[in-house]
């Protein structure tokens, strides 16, 4: 019951947080403004963006397949890793921060298997995090022309990195290792023997895991682009990925919300704040329409697990 009770809470902060971030960025821009910016979009655009939903299914779920076959050696079809993958997806409008994929932990069957798929679960989270964040930086230091440009990548770049040497190096210490937290500490546990001992399939899963980002990312690109806001290739890798890192790790349903605001924040200058956040309102079409493609999936494992 504590179990439950701690969701319930975090689900309801989370609603809340994201209300009022949406309330703030939309309170001054009328609702018919919204509804001629609909009636303008490229559907040219707006079809390869829903044509790139389908592809990052597809290759997610190949990879949540190859994940499992190559590091429990359990065979999984397609269909079945699919089923997965986009059922998962569902439960991240009801979870927050994204974490949605912890569901399939639920879905296994074998009790004595849960806890090998929840460190697979944070392993391929702990990927996303990472590819994700690879991508924010590399683009960003690219696109570094103001001072709060500069502000920025001192803070969400060079910062995070120190902190992270300086946590990698506190971690060599055995006794504050075994105090974290045992989900992340086997995760680590697995990622180190993944590193040492099937370096191939490390680097494979890490260039997937890259290639899966750059398309969802690419996502945001075609939104920018069916709305006729024509942002610099590298900027818009920049941008969305910072709005992709606020809706994660922002207390929010789904990243609506904080998503919302960094996209209006970081491109400010390039459209008007109604265009700007008619894109952060279609943004979040990337997480609704694969959660309810997967809601038959997600209602189907649930009553069987």
């Amino acid at each position: 019951m504590s179990w439950l009770k701690s969701k319930y809470i975090k689900f309801t902060l989370s609603l809340i947080f994201s209300s009022i971030i949406l309330y703030l960025l939309y309170r001054k821009i009328s609702f018919q403004s919204f509804i001629e910016l609909i009636t303008l979009i490229n559907l040219y655009y707006f079809s390869g963006f829903i044509l790139l939903i389908l592809i990052q299914l597809t290759i997610a779920s190949f990879r949540w397949k190859t994940i499992l076959e190559s590091l429990t050696k359990t065979r999984i079809s397609i269909f079945r890793a699919s089923q997965l993958v986009i059922g998962s997806y569902s439960a991240n409008l009801i979870i927050p921060a994204k974490m949605g994929e912890f569901v399939r932990v639920v879905w296994e069957k074998d009790k004595e298997k849960r806890k090998y798929v929840l460190r697979l679960v944070v392993f391929e989270k702990m990927l996303d995090v990472f590819s994700i964040y690879f991508i924010y930086a590399l683009a960003l230091s690219f696109v570094i022309n103001s001072s709060s440009r500069i502000l920025l990548y001192l803070g969400t770049v060079i910062a995070p990195l120190i902190a992270l040497g300086i946590i990698l190096m506190l971690l060599r210490n055995k006794t504050i290792f075994e105090r974290l937290p045992s989900r992340i500490k086997d995760a680590m546990l697995l990622l180190k023997k993944l590193f040492s001992e099937q370096k191939l399939f490390f680097r494979n899963i890490v260039l997937v895991s890259l290639g899966l980002w750059i398309i969802q990312i690419g996502q945001f690109i075609l939104i920018f682009l069916s709305l006729n806001v024509h942002p610099g290739f590298i900027e818009a890798y920049a941008g969305n990925s910072l709005a992709v890192l606020a809706g994660a790790f922002i207390p929010s349903i789904g990243g609506i919300g904080p998503r919302d605001a960094a996209i209006v924040w970081f491109f400010e200058g390039l459209a008007n704040n109604v265009l700007l956040t008619a894109i952060g309102l279609l943004s979040a079409l990337r997480i609704i329409i694969p959660a309810f493609m997967g809601l038959p999936f997600f209602f189907n494992l649930t009553r069987k697990s």
